[in-house]
């Protein structure tokens, strides 16, 4: 298991792996520009600005029936419905532009591609190290190891059992003395011991 982990380390920080792992996170980064400047744009959409301002005065209506009602009225349950069907439009809008934007998606296909190779990267090494003597011994003795556990916790109920039987014999039997016993010391047996 040790050998394992400190392999898998040691190709964690090899340089395929950590240009992969560059790639992702300038990737991600470049998504991000591209995720900010899309907000930026929506901010003054004419499709999205008014959604966006009716998901507000939604969330304000319930905000204020918060509190000038109790927290059984049905006035809240109404404005938050409202509330949540214009934040509902506002994402399917929102999710429009975004698969509408070529930067956007092309940005977010090289997040998916950088993930993806990486991926495949470390599918490659575990699956090679499945075949590695060390890791052929390591998981043969954790198997082993794992039997012996099994076949021990075995053993031991057997034993369990057996000592169990074992003490209700010893008890039986010394029931069947102390009868004997009171048997023969009895008066009317005519067996008592010469005193």
């Amino acid at each position: 298991e040790r050998a394992a982990n400190d392999e898998r380390k040691a190709f964690e920080l090899s340089d395929p792996y950590r240009r992969a792992s560059a790639d992702i996170r300038s990737a991600e980064q470049g998504l991000a520009r591209e995720r900010s400047r899309l907000e930026d744009l929506l901010a003054d959409d004419a499709t999205i600005a008014p959604l966006a301002q009716a998901a507000r005065d939604a969330e304000s209506a319930v905000a204020a029936a918060r509190a000038a009602t109790s927290a059984n009225d049905p006035a809240i349950a109404r404005a938050s419905a409202l509330w949540i069907a214009a934040k509902n439009k506002l994402s399917t809008a929102r999710a429009a532009a975004y698969a509408k934007d070529a930067a956007f998606t092309a940005a977010q296909k090289t997040v998916d591609a950088s993930h993806a190779a990486r991926t495949a990267m470390s599918d490659v090494f575990d699956r090679s190290a499945m075949s590695r003597p060390a890791v052929v011994a390591a998981q043969a003795a954790y198997r082993a190891a794992e039997d012996l556990v099994v076949s021990t916790a075995s053993a031991a109920e057997t034993a369990r059992v057996a000592l169990g039987h074992a003490a209700q014999n010893v008890s039986v039997r010394q029931e069947n003395v102390n009868a004997v016993s009171a048997l023969v010391e009895s008066p009317e047996s005519g067996l008592s011991p010469p005193r």
